[in-house]
């Protein structure tokens, strides 16, 4: 059965398709699981990587043909890897590995660390030229002799200046009329305003006089700075610059070389100079890697070391991949077909191992030897 992620032609993004083809009819309410192959986690429908396993619930079924879809979201997309390898099982069935993309669908982005990303971030809104905001416009008002309005003193100031102005007054008598009373009251109000103008302007030439003349001179001038000698610091030392090469991990470089064209043969060279007793597991999970993908790649000697990882007999190390007597099986057994001779003697010494565990109720064990 092949089985490989491609986009959803309904979406422009955030969703794909998992095609399993051929495929029988998954019935009414189907599932499936999801198995990574680096750790042999699973995969729960809310986007955690588990120890149990997990069923994710088939929302939607597009069977046509012995083909079946499987629509799912970003929430399984982003934790799907280009870089690692997954193994699915539909309705609990035997299950197959799933192949990734090397050049992703569109509306499907991969960032930096390999996993695959959705969608882009969105662009900001353009501002919108906002219409120029024209003041409303003030007609000049004409200056009427109701709406001048005389500046006021205080109170004791004008009485002051009426007091003389009473003095010199005249006494009024009854016989005066209407006419001549309203001539006095104008001419009263003329006198006071000007003298009130006179009072306005010695006040502004007095202001005018502080602010450009007094204000200058009230202000004291700043205590002079005397300038100490000058002491003489010693130059700084030039720092050490560190040119020694820093050293890249293994695993760092293994997932950069599969970024690119991954030559099957160079990688596994790379990964076979790293394939020694010693090696620490994150060295070894970088030569895991790269055997991976030559052996996918059909190299026959990549194909037998990949079995060797799973080989739960084998004591080379095997860092953080989980021994699987079924993959060792079958990656065995293509090493052998492609012509391999050391493929079939550790598909002997597994066998051997099989009989040894079923001999001791190891139901898996007994369930395997019956497929050799």
């Amino acid at each position: 059965m092949d089985v490989f992620v491609t986009q959803d032609p309904r979406y422009t993004a955030n969703h794909a398709l998992i095609v399993l083809s051929p495929c029988p009819h998954p019935g009414l309410n189907p599932y499936f699981t999801l198995q990574r192959a680096s750790d042999q986690t699973f995969l729960s429908a809310d986007g955690r990587w588990l120890n149990t396993v997990e069923r994710i619930p088939v929302r939607e079924v597009f069977f046509d043909n012995g083909s079946f879809s499987i629509p799912i979201d970003s929430v399984i997309l982003q934790q799907l890897d280009t870089l690692d390898n997954y193994r699915i099982a539909v309705n609990g069935g035997e299950p197959c590995m799933m192949a990734m993309p090397n050049v992703l669908p569109a509306g499907i982005l991969q960032e930096s660390t390999g996993a695959l990303q959705t969608g882009g971030q969105p662009k900001p809104a353009e501002p919108q030229p906002q219409e120029p905001v024209v003041p409303p416009v003030v007609e000049p008002v004409q200056p009427t002799s109701e709406s001048v309005q005389v500046p006021e003193e205080p109170v004791q100031n004008v009485q002051e200046v009426q007091e003389p102005l009473k003095d010199n007054m005249e006494p009024l008598s009854m016989a005066q009329n209407q006419p001549d009373q309203a001539v006095q009251g104008q001419k009263g109000s003329s006198k006071l305003a000007l003298i009130l103008g006179l009072v306005v302007l010695c006040l502004v030439i007095g202001g005018l006089v502080w602010w450009f003349v007094l204000r200058d001179a009230e202000t004291p001038p700043a205590p002079e700075q005397t300038q100490e000698p000058a002491v003489e610091q010693p130059a700084p030392k030039p720092e050490k610059i560190d040119t020694a090469p820093k050293s890249v991990p293994f695993l760092d470089s293994a997932r950069e070389h599969l970024r690119g064209s991954a030559d099957p043969v160079t990688s596994l060279s790379m990964a076979k100079a790293r394939r020694t007793p010693d090696a620490d597991a994150a060295t070894t999970d970088g030569a895991f890697l790269l055997i991976e993908d030559a052996a996918q790649k059909g190299q026959p000697e990549a194909m037998y070391l990949l079995g060797q990882f799973y080989d739960p007999a084998s004591t080379l190390p095997r860092g953080t991949i989980v021994p699987d007597a079924g993959q060792a099986k079958d990656w065995y057994g293509k090493a052998a077909a492609a012509g391999r001779a050391e493929a079939r003697t550790a598909l002997e010494g597994l066998r051997n191992f099989l009989k040894a565990q079923a001999q001791g109720g190891d139901a898996e064990a007994a369930r395997l030897l019956e497929t050799f």
